[in-house]
């Protein structure tokens, strides 16, 4: 399978983020409140902002990637409109303004990892591990081993133009990104070979932070960026 022509990410980033996926919203006025939710919901919601946090840790550290990739000197950390265009084929103006909040004619790290960003990020990526585990799950013991995502069709790495992934084909990208997964602890916690829930979220994270994003073969151009 060959490479895809412009990496998701960056076409995202130049479409701009969309509508992000909407998040559970919990009044916290008051003690009443929050003691209404209920064990399991207030486990749920302390998780998913746990989540939330790790992956804009995630998103932060692939974007300051991007920046180093096509900010020219001096590296002041601002992208602007010709940058971005010298190093990705196909940006467009009209999309370069409608991130650029301020109309300071630069793009800085918190207008492309906006709050919108992290959560449509989270929430695609919380689909695409559920969606892998109800497939590949078939002992039943919420694990998986690298053999198993090796294989799984539940979604895609998006290699990106400034990952040190980048000149890999798609085949050869997620054998390399899984390889150096398994191998870290911050993935693979116990070395065990498989993955559990909070693993294979960790996983993602891995990929997200080293620009081979997942995406979902069914919706190969939804925004991320």
């Amino acid at each position: 399978m060959k490479k895809l022509a412009l990496s998701l990410i960056a076409t995202a980033l130049l479409a701009g983020c969309g509508t992000a996926a909407t998040l559970p919203t919990v009044n916290l006025s008051g003690m009443a409140s929050f003691e209404a939710m209920g064990v399991d919901d207030v486990t749920a919601f302390a998780s998913k902002t746990i989540m939330r946090k790790q992956m804009k840790v995630a998103l932060e550290a692939n974007t300051k990637a991007l920046m180093t990739f096509a900010d020219r000197d001096p590296k002041d950390g601002r992208l602007t409109f010709d940058e971005l265009q010298a190093k990705m084929a196909g940006f467009s103006r009209s999309v370069f303004r409608s991130k650029d909040t301020d109309n300071d004619g630069a793009l800085v790290l918190s207008e492309l990892v906006t709050e919108s960003t992290v959560s449509l990020m989270t929430e695609r990526i919380i689909r695409i591990r559920s969606g892998c585990l109800k497939a590949l799950d078939k002992d039943g013991d919420r694990q998986l081993t690298r053999d198993d995502l090796m294989e799984a069709n539940q979604f895609q790495l998006d290699p990106q133009p400034w990952s040190a992934y980048a000149k890999l084909e798609l085949e050869q990208l997620r054998a390399k990104v899984l390889k150096d997964a398994f191998a870290s602890k911050d993935v693979d916690g116990d070395q065990d070979g498989k993955l559990n829930n909070d693993e294979l979220y960790a996983f993602f994270l891995f990929a997200v932070e080293r620009g081979a994003s997942p995406i979902a073969p069914a919706k190969p151009h939804s925004p991320i960026f």
